[in-house]
Order: C-alpha cells, then structure tokens, then sequence
C-alpha cells in the first residue's frame, strides 16, 4: 500500500483535499445512515452507537489508502477506533444539544453537529493512522516514516 499516492493521480491532490473528500463521504453516508435509522424508529442514541462501528471501519480504511497511502494495521486501526470512541460522547452532547436544546429536527441536526466536529476529527485521524499530531498542521504530501507507521 505505502507508495502508492505518490504514483498514482492522487499525488496531484493535496492532502487536505483528499481528507476533505474522505471526510466528507463518511460525513454523508454516516448522516443518510443516522437519518434514516432514527426516522425508522431508532432512537438516537441507539441509532448513533449502532453506526459507530461500521463508520469506524469504513473511516480508517479510505483515511488510510486516500488520504495517507498508509499501510492497513491494526495498530493503526485500534487508534483510529480509540479516537472515534473518545469523540463519541462529544457527538452525543453536540447531536443532543441541538435536537433537544435547540429543537433542530435530525435531518438538520445531524450534518451540523458534523461540521462541528470536523476539526477535532481531521486532527485525531492525523495521529492515530500516521502518529503524528504535528502531521496534521503540517502542508503538502505526507513523509515515508509516517507513512509506515
């Protein structure tokens, strides 16, 4: 896996916009997900944590071929579930204060609180696929060493 950002098309794409794009199609299968399950029925917290799993997936795979070129590893993996899990209750108070506090309907609701929780996310994938916080303030292709790690 590692190398092949730099030979391909997406050697051409900043890393910032292929996290923004990776970011932004969890984003949109995530609150098409949530919206549907909690519109069935589900209620939202139930609905949030049965998505967790399969978002968490789904996330630290195009993450780590997209937006990285970084090898699969479940060190990699447990990092970036670690990260999603400690987010967690923060969606669950940003998600209940706008449906509940603010009275926002989930089809609003839910793609707000995303885009709330954008920078903590771009931040926390950074270190648990490259372990590097620095990685994620830093412009332009991502480095060998931290490609592997």
């Amino acid at each position: 896996m590692s190398g092949a950002i730099e030979t391909g098309w997406l050697a051409r794409v900043p890393k910032e916009l292929r996290y923004l794009a990776v970011g932004a199609t969890c984003a949109g299968v995530y609150n098409v997900a949530l919206i549907g399950v909690v519109m069935a029925g589900i209620g939202t917290v139930a609905a949030t944590a049965l998505l967790l799993g399969p978002m968490i997936v789904l996330g630290w795979g195009l993450h780590s071929a997209v937006t990285f070129g970084a090898r699969f590893s479940l060190g990699g993996l447990g990092r970036y579930a670690l990260t999603m899990i400690l987010a967690y209750p923060v969606w669950l108070i940003v998600l209940t204060a706008l449906t509940e506090g603010a009275g926002l309907g989930i089809a609003v609701a839910s793609p707000l609180g995303t885009v709330l929780l954008f920078l903590l996310n771009y931040v926390t994938a950074h270190w648990a696929i490259l372990r590097s916080l620095k990685a994620a303030f830093r412009r332009g292709r991502v480095d060998e060493r931290e490609r592997t790690a």
